[in-house]
């Protein structure tokens, strides 16, 4: 019998076939379920010429905190300042990545989000990112409207409200998980939108001056949002001046931010008035 023989006989050898029935309404018991996909959301908004985000407290004893030195995340108990983003598993059945996020934002906060209005971040996969039961892949996205809903805690949150970005990511405050890491890549990913389309309209109402939309600009590129900023400098500093809380002079409030910034960062490389417009700040402008 010569080579080629041998090899059409190969060929031709029978192998099991196997087949699986799926329902789709539940995962099958041979996939593993140690193994889900979740979504969570940056819902920000522009308050008192501040960048705020919608945080949750989550219930429960403990906290997922990622360690300064490692980076590992472990379960650690729960103290009054830990908060997370919103956010949760999705469905098995035929829900989208987007309906997910829509859904586990108006479970955990109230918050009405349009499928049009979220812009996705990238996913997040890291092994250990979340020590609890099983692996954890997140998908994540951004949102942003000058009047988002007051936050209303609900689902498996504690308490929700907006926080100041610089206050949030200041000592003592933590953020569970890695979401720390996913805010900041959304601010980024918002700073590249806005050079490259008119997505900045979004923080501003119906009908609004070229000075509202200015301050856009100079809120989302400050430098205390940077990835390397200095948060607790920024931080401290805002607390012991609680007066810019009464404010709510445009003009004043930005002014008197700007000049607590200016105290308490040695090297400040964008100045507050840096932005790429001049036109009428008094003239009113519609987004349509």
């Amino acid at each position: 019998m010569d080579l080629t023989v041998k090899l059409q006989k190969r060929r031709l050898r029978s192998f099991p076939l196997y087949t699986m029935d799926l329902d789709p309404t539940s995962p099958p018991d041979n996939i593993a379920t140690n193994f889900h996909v979740a979504v969570d959301v940056v819902a920000l908004t522009i308050r008192h010429n501040l960048l705020q985000v919608a945080v949750v407290r989550r219930k429960g004893d403990t906290s997922c905190i990622a360690d300064k030195l490692t980076g590992i995340v472990t379960k650690v108990p729960r103290e009054p300042f830990d908060y997370a983003l919103p956010g949760g598993l999705v469905g098995w059945e035929s829900e989208s990545l987007v309906d997910a996020a829509r859904r586990e934002v108006d479970e955990e906060t109230g918050i009405k989000i349009g499928a049009d209005d979220l812009v996705q971040i990238g996913a997040y996969g890291d092994v250990d990112r979340d020590p609890r039961s099983g692996r954890t892949v997140s998908v994540a996205f951004v949102a942003f409207s000058p009047d988002f809903a007051s936050p209303l805690a609900g689902s498996d949150a504690a308490s929700a409200e907006f926080m100041d970005v610089v206050e949030l990511l200041a000592a003592p405050n933590r953020l569970e998980f890695d979401h720390a890491r996913i805010l900041r890549d959304a601010i980024q990913r918002v700073r590249l939108l806005m050079e490259t389309t008119p997505i900045a309209l979004k923080f501003c109402e119906d009908e609004f001056t070229m000075s509202e939309l200015r301050h856009v600009y100079e809120v989302i590129f400050h430098p205390a949002y940077n990835p390397d900023a200095d948060t607790l400098r920024y931080a401290d500093r805002l607390r012991r001046d609680s007066e810019w809380q009464s404010l709510r002079d445009t003009e004043r409030q930005i002014a008197r931010i700007s000049r607590a910034v200016m105290e308490s960062s040695e090297e400040l490389d964008l100045p507050l008035s840096d932005v790429p417009m001049r036109f009428n700040l008094a003239s009113n402008y519609t987004r349509s």
